[in-house]
């Protein structure tokens, strides 16, 4: 897939190890898929509940955060319903 300098810059990790870690997904789901290389975007939303995740999808998630991530265009998820009261059992 082709990537452009920009993008090939954020592979590398010059712009950070969050930043690489998304670039290493989206450009092996691009191969994967075979695309010819990637489209600018203005927004995303994320499915990001524990139903869809499962432990694999929270620790992606968790990787993201504390290596400095953030959403680099307006992102929405999914509502998700939970009880406030109890919620540790």
């Amino acid at each position: 897939m082709y990537l452009d300098s920009a993008q090939e810059k954020t592979l590398r990790g010059e712009l950070g190890e969050a930043k690489q870690f998304a670039m290493e997904i989206v450009s092996k789901v691009g191969d994967a898929v075979g695309a010819d290389g990637l489209v600018p975007i203005k927004s995303a939303h994320v499915l990001a509940h524990y139903s869809s995740l499962h432990d694999a999808g929270v620790e992606v998630l968790e990787r993201f955060a504390n290596s400095g991530g953030k959403f680099a265009v307006p992102t929405s998820v999914d509502p998700v319903f939970f009880v406030l009261q109890n919620w540790k059992t």
